[in-house]
Parts: structure tokens; C-alpha cells; sequence
């Protein structure tokens, strides 16, 4: 042990450090804003297709516009998703950052939140930190408590055929010129 002799603030001091805190405070809490809203307008951009006048796609409106991956993005996007589901449940604790939540995401939505609650137990009844998540996401999915989520074949169906619908229509609404062959096979593209 040591023989830590502490030093009291003078009344100045105090009020200093009073204002620095408050200025962390409201920092952080404009942080955690700032990430939900990220989340919220990316998925607005994505599903209104409000990049379209400017980009072919979504991808290449987040690497134009803002310098980041489409898988970026999506992490945003599924943050603010996440962060919803979370806030309906009786733990008043809520994820703060968006890779708080990404370990959630590689569970069905109906485990994320006693996952969520576990990680906050583990924690001491705080925020749980994204390793923390992340252990307690691992230890459930070897568990077989859950299991990680992949699309089913039907799934993957329907998001192809979407995918081709949409290159159709963004090839005709851009009157893009294609290779022959290319355009032959997305037109005849049974969906």
C-alpha cells in the first residue's frame, strides 16, 4: 500500500472540474445520439433509394458520399435496429455503440435481447463493453442456446431475384448500354 497523500481542490478547481464533467457528459450523450441517427438516415438513403439520382447503388453512394463500405453502413444501419428492439425490454440499460451491438446481430432477433440482458449481468448491471457482448454472444451459440443466423434457401432466392429486379430496373431507368449477351440474360432471367 501506498502512502497516497490526496490533494483537496480549491473552490475554483471544483467548479472546473463541475464544467469539464458536464461538457464530457453531454459529449457523450451527443455520441450516443449521433449513432442511432446515423443508423436511422443511412436506412432511409438505403430503402427510399435516395442516392439513385446520383449513384447506381447504395454501395457506391456510401463510398462516394461518405467513404465508407456498404457492410459499414449496414452495421449502422443495424445498430439503430438492434438498439430499438433493446429499448423494449425491462433492462433500462441500452446499447451506446454500434459495436456494442454487432455481436447481437449474428443472433436470431428473438435471443438478442437475453443476450443483451446477460452481457448488462456480467457487466455489474452497466453498459456492457463489445467484448463483453461478443463472449456472451460465443458462449450462447456453442451452447447451442442459439445459433448463428444465415439466410435459408428460400431467403437467398428472394434476395436474388430482388437483386435482378433491381439491376432491370436501374438498367433501364439509367438507359445504361450493356454488353449484349449480359442484357439478354438479365431480361430472360426467370424470376
Amino acid at each position: 500500500m501506498s502512502n497516497l497523500t490526496l490533494k483537496p481542490l480549491s473552490k475554483i478547481e471544483k467548479k472546473t472540474l463541475g464544467d469539464l464533467e458536464h461538457t464530457v457528459e453531454e459529449l457523450l450523450s451527443g455520441i450516443k445520439k449521433s449513432q442511432y441517427k446515423i443508423g436511422s438516415s443511412l436506412m432511409e438513403i438505403r430503402d427510399s433509394r435516395l442516392y439513385r439520382e446520383g449513384h447506381a447503388t447504395f454501395e457506391d453512394y456510401c463510398r462516394s458520399r461518405w467513404g465508407m463500405s456498404k457492410s459499414h453502413a449496414n452495421r449502422h444501419i443495424s445498430f439503430r435496429t438492434t438498439a430499438d428492439l433493446l429499448q423494449d425490454t425491462e433492462i433500462k440499460v441500452v446499447p451506446e455503440k454500434e459495436s456494442q451491438t454487432r455481436a447481437l446481430n449474428r443472433l436470431p432477433e428473438t435471443k438478442r435481447k437475453d443476450a443483451w440482458k446477460e452481457a448488462v449481468q456480467v457487466s455489474g448491471g452497466k453498459t456492457p463493453t463489445a467484448k463483453t457482448v461478443s463472449l456472451v454472444v460465443d458462449e450462447l451459440v456453442e451452447e447451442g442456446k442459439a445459433t448463428r443466423t444465415s439466410p435459408s434457401p428460400v431467403m437467398r432466392y428472394v434476395n436474388h431475384t430482388m437483386l435482378i429486379r433491381d439491376l432491370r430496373n436501374a438498367v433501364k431507368d439509367n438507359k445504361w448500354k450493356m454488353d449484349g449477351e449480359v442484357f439478354e440474360f438479365i431480361q430472360n432471367y426467370k424470376s
